[in-house]
C-alpha cells in the first residue's frame, strides 16, 4: 500500500487505560470514568471507576461533537 497511516491498535489502548487507572487508583477517594479515543475520536476503551458519578445521557454527543475539537487544540504526546 502506498499510503499506510499508523492507528491507536487496541493493546495500545489498553496499556495507556492501564496506566491511567493505575494513577487514578492512588486517589480512590476520586473515582474517574476514562475515555481513549483514536484520532478520529472514534472510542477504544473505556473504563468507569467504582462509585463514579454516573455518566450524562447526552455522553455519546458529547464525544462525537466535542472530542474532536478538543484534540485539535491539545497536541498528542506519545506513550512512553
Amino acid at each position: 500500500m502506498p499510503y499506510q497511516r499508523s492507528v491507536l491498535s487496541l493493546d495500545e489502548a489498553h496499556k495507556a487505560m492501564d496506566r491511567t487507572l493505575q494513577e487514578a487508583f492512588k486517589a480512590p477517594d476520586r473515582p474517574v470514568a476514562i475515555a481513549i479515543c483514536d484520532d478520529q475520536g472514534e472510542l477504544v476503551t473505556f473504563a468507569r471507576m467504582d462509585k463514579c458519578a454516573p455518566l450524562p445521557s447526552s455522553f455519546p454527543l458529547i464525544m462525537n461533537c466535542s472530542l474532536p475539537g478538543f484534540l485539535d487544540r491539545y497536541p498528542r504526546q506519545p506513550l512512553k
